[in-house]
């Protein structure tokens, strides 16, 4: 026992090392990060797209101010070209600034809008200053100028609102041309009931692109109803063959959401119900009419 006992008392004056050594490499693994992280760098201010906006309100109402001055007592075709040219820059350049500034995108957008509005104004002043005599041959022109413009903006920005305003557009140049052949009031209603058609069309050959399908189909469910209640508004006055033409239009259009619905759908179903009750009634208006003629 006794020769056990010092070695006892060595083990327990030797130092315990362990917990210093941890903690001065916690201490130097500190130092070391602090001397690795970097000074904080100094950003720049992004730009203020609102202040550049306002900056180009305020010149354009300037320069709006001086052309109104300016070109008081020119010729209508120079105020028409002076539209159209301002159109043109605004629109041309916000496409510039939304495809190669991203900090600018913003105002590139606002710019496009700008430009697309300008566009039925030139038209209006078409009207206005050049085709006084013509409204219809202005509105078919202007029709014309926005749908190519409404039609490349939608394919570079490809919205769901700009889907929309080219359906509008696409029904307004039908309805120009109706005005400017000068046929009978009803086929204005028909030429909606037509819009509703090629849109569905569209709809069925863009399948694989869902994206504008929503847009294509509102706008047909609501141009086949307002057809056909302006046929059946038109009847004291026209007779009934061309509500009886409406009908048979909206029926081929129901007929078709129903061949595109799923099968046993209520969808297909409820499409299918509304276009066999769509032609019997046109058949029925047609009958009546024909009948009524003839006893006369």
């Amino acid at each position: 026992s006794e020769t056990h006992q010092p070695k006892t008392q060595c083990s327990e004056a030797v130092p315990n090392t362990n917990g210093s050594q941890q903690t001065g490499e916690r201490q130097l693994q500190t130092s070391a990060a602090a001397a690795v992280v970097p000074s904080p760098v100094k950003q720049s201010a992004p730009l203020d797209n609102i202040t550049l906006l306002l900056y180009f309100g305020a010149f354009l109402f300037l320069a709006s101010s001086g052309l109104f001055v300016a070109l008081a007592g020119a010729y209508g075709t120079l105020r028409v070209a002076v539209i159209l040219v301002v159109m043109t820059a605004l629109y041309t350049g916000g496409l510039w600034l939304q495809q190669n500034k991203p900090k600018l995108k913003s105002a590139g957008y606002t710019f496009i809008g700008m430009g697309l509005m300008l566009a039925p104004l030139a038209g209006l002043a078409l009207y206005s200053y050049v085709m006084r005599t013509q409204p219809e041959l202005a509105w078919l022109l202007t029709s014309l100028l926005c749908l190519g413009l409404y039609g490349h903006a939608l394919r570079k920005i490809h919205s769901t609102f700009m889907e929309f305003i080219f359906i509008g557009t696409c029904l307004s140049l039908f309805e120009s041309a109706i005005s400017v052949l000068q046929l009978p009031v009803y086929y204005y209603g028909w030429g909606l009931a037509a819009m509703g058609l090629l849109l569905e069309g569209w709809s069925l050959a863009r399948r694989k692109s869902p994206a504008y399908l929503a847009p294509v189909s509102v706008s047909g469910q609501l141009f086949i109803p307002v057809s056909v209640f302006a046929a059946l508004y038109m009847v004291p006055r026209h007779g009934l063959v061309q509500m009886g033409v409406s009908l048979a239009l909206a029926a081929l259009y129901y007929g078709l959401q129903a061949w595109k619905a799923a099968a046993n759908s209520p969808e297909r179903v409820g499409n299918a119900t509304a276009a066999h009750v769509a032609l019997l009634l046109s058949a029925s208006s047609c009958s009546y009419e024909v009948q009524h003629s003839l006893s006369m």
